[in-house]
């Protein structure tokens, strides 16, 4: 094999490694993209099925959540329209609303 050859493949090679750690980049922003929408409203529900359906204490509350191993995610209630809003690594956002004869759902 010449050197110009090994010059080529040598290259080949790196451009192949950037290609495929940029794809592999790619994917990890899209997966905590969307990772982060269910991160905020798994806990939104269930901090708001805990508060106004359970009628449960706000301490308490946060600690089942915790407890799930969602203590990272900021819960925000707010009790005049019994919803809670939910945001997960300042990326996403979701909010739980409690509605008469449906319990909560996700907006």
């Amino acid at each position: 094999m010449s050197q110009s050859t090994r010059s080529r493949w040598r290259r080949a090679v790196k451009w192949l490694t950037v290609a495929i750690a940029a794809g592999a980049l790619a994917f990890g922003l899209v997966y905590a993209w969307v990772g982060a929408e269910v991160a905020a409203g798994f806990p939104a529900k269930m901090m708001c099925s805990c508060l106004f359906v359970e009628r449960r204490d706000l301490d308490g509350c946060r600690a089942e959540v915790a407890l799930q191993g969602f203590g990272w995610v900021v819960l925000s209630p707010d009790w005049k329209r019994r919803a809670v809003e939910a945001r997960a690594l300042r990326l996403r956002r979701a909010r739980a609303e409690y509605r008469d004869g449906a319990g909560c759902v996700l907006r």
